[in-house]
């Protein structure tokens, strides 16, 4: 089943909309349960930082799992880049809101899902031009 050209660009564009929608969904839920002012404000929220990276962190290695599986290089190479954003996130923002020892666990954690993922999930094979299948 082919789809017309109108709707093409329409499947690079759902990723971003899905990806927002959970991470608006995050936030509602920290406001909703943990009780933080809605608006800007629920980001100045050490618990909504965190949930958000926690999020984030299941997003990515989910995208990189199932790239893997799927032999989708974009898909894991989507998640690749943002677990680089949430490592950003963590060095830039989180690091504010969590002391010492939080923090450096915060790290740990992430680096040893980063291991456990790249053992379970290695990256796809690049495709390979003229070859044929």
């Amino acid at each position: 089943m082919t789809l017309a050209p109108v709707w093409r660009p329409l499947l690079k564009v759902w990723p971003y909309v899905g990806f927002l929608f959970v991470t608006m969904a995050t936030l509602r839920a920290v406001h909703h349960w943990h009780g933080e002012p809605w608006g800007v404000t629920v980001l100045n929220s050490g618990f909504s930082q965190a949930s958000l990276t926690a999020v984030w962190s299941l997003i990515g290695v989910g995208s990189m799992l199932l790239g893997s599986r799927r032999v989708q290089r974009p898909l894991w190479l989507g998640g690749v880049i943002l677990m680089v954003v949430v490592l950003a996130k963590l060095i830039a923002v989180d690091r504010h809101y969590a002391g010492n020892i939080p923090g450096i666990v915060s790290f740990f954690v992430v680096g040893l899902l980063l291991v456990v993922v790249g053992y379970f999930a290695p990256s796809p094979p690049k495709a390979v031009e003229g070859a044929t299948s």
